[in-house]
């Protein structure tokens, strides 16, 4: 499948595609289209750019999980 490692890069930021496509400048359809095929390496490297930017903002922040004692 194409795209695999980018894919697993955005999975393990914890950042939605819908708000790596916004960034990007494509609605999700799109970003979920181009993802059908493989990305070149300059596409590949704006969105790692997007990613880690975008893990430095905390708007952008997996949420923590919170364990409460039973």
């Amino acid at each position: 499948m194409a795209n695999q490692d980018i894919k697993r890069e955005i999975k393990e930021s914890g950042i939605k595609m819908w708000q790596i496509a916004d960034k990007f400048g494509v609605s999700d359809m799109t970003l979920s289209r181009k993802f059908r095929y493989e990305l070149t390496d300059e596409e590949k490297d704006t969105i790692r750019g997007l990613i880690a930017t975008m893990e430095r903002d905390p708007v952008y922040k997996k949420p923590s999980i919170i364990r409460r004692e039973a």
